[in-house]
């Protein structure tokens, strides 16, 4: 059994964890751009790969997928997911398994509109997104309000407006820029806990657990200290979000809760950086998504991680406060 783990980045604890699951039965393969990242150090076999983009990319990865036996393909990259959904079948011909989801969903999750409108056809509460006609009169408008890039990632290129004056400076300010390569939208400005969801779906899309952590801070994007939490309360949540991307392991959700009201505010088709918290805490889904591959039966322990383990991160590591 091997797997191939690309955009791997900074990512050295997770993959620590799929050759800790392995144990000596296959290697764990690791491809990155950079040639510094640090995960190239830790797996059993790395490559400096070409870029997601290029056209030399995906006959340079096929051909690494067929000549090291690859069974399953995980990337740490939604841009270059979207690029790899294109090659399932491929993939599938020389046995390997790639861990995606519909194509369509996932760039539904890219488009912070669609998404909002997906959120709210599901039942799911989400922040407001202001109309282009409620910019016009702050009598329509509660501040602060919060801009976004449309497609953004992560807290990139976002603004908090704290006022009409803000606001009117803001669109003045990329009416003079003439900033046409990026589409802004104008969102209600929750104040509340963040809270991180690895919801989870067998290899047949169909629903089968949920990590959730509180975060109390953020480090280059991602979570650095989280403690984990009970799923009560969230399991009605998971399985909506389940049933509809129809994705395959896991996805990295984040809500913000306010006044005890749940609100989604991104997705990410991915192993986030935050579930290294969740395995400290007892979850195990590199041996999870092992076991599924191999159709053994899996231990439910690994997927029901302890409530209240409060850790701190690094790249290497996390420890338990």
């Amino acid at each position: 059994m091997n797997i191939l783990i690309s955009s791997a980045g900074r990512q050295v604890y997770l993959v620590s964890a799929f050759k800790e699951a392995l144990v000596n039965n296959g290697l764990v393969f690791v491809a990155d751009y950079n040639n510094n990242a640090p995960t190239l150090g830790v797996a059993d076999h790395s490559f400096n790969s070409p870029l997601y983009e290029s056209k030399k990319y995906i006959p340079w990865l096929l051909d690494v997928c067929k000549t090291h036996k690859i069974n399953l393909l995980i990337t740490l990259n939604v841009d270059e997911l979207l690029i790899l959904e294109s090659q399932r079948e491929s993939l599938k011909k020389i046995g390997c398994f790639l861990l995606g989801g519909d194509l369509a969903t996932i760039k539904m999750t890219y488009d912070k509109l669609a998404l909002s409108e997906f959120s709210k056809k599901n039942g799911l509460d989400t922040p407001k997104i202001y109309s282009k006609d409620d910019l016009h009169s702050k009598n329509n408008i509660v501040f602060p309000l919060i801009v976004k890039p449309k497609y953004g990632k992560g807290s990139r290129g976002q603004f908090i407006l704290k006022s009409f004056n803000d606001l009117q400076n803001f669109i003045k300010k990329m009416e003079d820029e003439n900033d046409k390569n990026e589409t802004y939208i104008y969102q209600e400005f929750i104040n509340g806990d963040e809270y991180g969801l690895d919801i989870i779906n067998d290899f047949h899309s169909k629903y089968a657990g949920t990590f959730v952590r509180k975060k109390f801070s953020m480090k280059n994007g991602e979570t650095f200290e989280a403690i984990t939490q009970s799923k009560e309360g969230w399991q009605e949540i998971a399985q909506t979000l389940s049933r509809n991307l129809k994705h395959q392991g896991t996805v990295d959700v984040d809500f913000m809760v306010q006044n005890n009201k749940k609100y989604l505010i991104d997705i990410n088709h991915r192993f986030g950086g935050g579930y290294i918290f969740s395995h400290v805490a007892g979850a195990n889904l590199p041996r999870t998504f092992l076991y599924w591959l191999l159709n053994f039966t899996i231990d439910e322990k690994w997927l029901n991680p302890t409530p209240g383990v409060h850790s701190r991160r690094d790249d290497l590591s996390v420890k338990v406060i």
